[in-house]
């Protein structure tokens, strides 16, 4: 599956050739430190190929590569919640450092956020970024994310306790 964004940004689905570079890009302690402590540290070969595989072979995927320039550079994807949340998801990405401040991550946001109210029963889209990620937060509000509410010392990250930020933008 492709969604053009632009002439050099598109969103695809992942395949296994993507691994290697994917690997490349994802070992890099600056995307880590804005991403949950899931995200491998380091990260190999091994955690792109498994990852991959994870989100692989769906008609309708739910995390896509991010493609600029023929080359996958992130991903980006949104976990839909279950039971009583089920008309909610939420949104997570991540971009090599090189393409950081090119404006790719704000198209890419946009792009999502709308094959995902086209795609799936969801009224509500929701981010958590890190208080210190000042970039992901001026993406969501570019892309019209509204700041919905502050959880005071939520999370940790590094041994630091932070208040934890959430973002929505509904249907």
């Amino acid at each position: 599956m492709i969604i053009s964004v632009s002439d050099s940004i598109a969103l695809r689905s992942l395949t296994i050739a993507d691994a290697p570079g994917f690997a490349i890009y994802a070992n890099n302690r600056k995307v880590s430190d804005n991403l949950r402590d899931a995200f491998p540290k380091p990260y190999t070969l091994d955690d792109a190929e498994r990852f991959i595989h994870s989100v692989e072979g769906s008609t309708l995927p739910t995390v896509l590569g991010i493609e600029y320039k023929k080359e996958i550079i992130g991903s980006i994807g949104i976990y839909i919640g279950e039971d009583i949340y089920r008309i909610n998801a939420e949104i997570g990405y991540w971009i090599a450092e090189p393409f950081w401040g090119l404006g790719i991550t704000t198209k890419v946001v946009e792009a999502m956020t709308a094959y995902s109210f086209k795609n799936f029963p969801l009224e509500r889209l929701y981010a958590r970024p890190f208080p210190f990620n000042i970039a992901s937060i001026r993406v969501l509000e570019k892309c019209g994310y509204i700041h919905e509410a502050t959880l005071k010392n939520a999370l940790v990250k590094q041994g630091h306790i932070y208040d934890e930020l959430i973002f929505s933008k509904l249907k």
